[in-house]
């Protein structure tokens, strides 16, 4: 069985200010060696980054200027779907 691990990281305490995405991917308890990030640039308007965020992730708002643009409309969660679907749409996504 192939299961796919998804990890956000937000600007703020907002869910919509996310600032980058993971995904990797386990086969039959095997981590698989590729896995996607990528840095996302918020939304304007939630694009404050909190210094408890930056904290805990170190991301800071430099480090997002050149990344894509992340709007909530594109980041959703999906749930029960192929874990190489996950990977193959975040790639196509981002």
């Amino acid at each position: 069985m192939k299961i796919a691990a998804i990890d956000f990281e937000t600007a703020n305490r907002s869910m919509a200010s996310v600032c980058s995405v993971g995904v990797s991917t386990l086969d039959e308890g095997v981590l698989e060696e590729e896995a996607f990030y990528s840095l996302i640039a918020p939304a304007d308007n939630v694009s404050y980054f909190d210094p408890f965020n930056i904290s805990i992730h170190h991301i800071t708002p430099e480090m997002v200027e050149s990344a894509p643009a992340g709007h909530s409309s594109t980041l959703i969660c999906w749930i029960l779907l192929p874990a190489d679907w996950y990977v193959r749409t975040m790639q196509t996504l981002i």
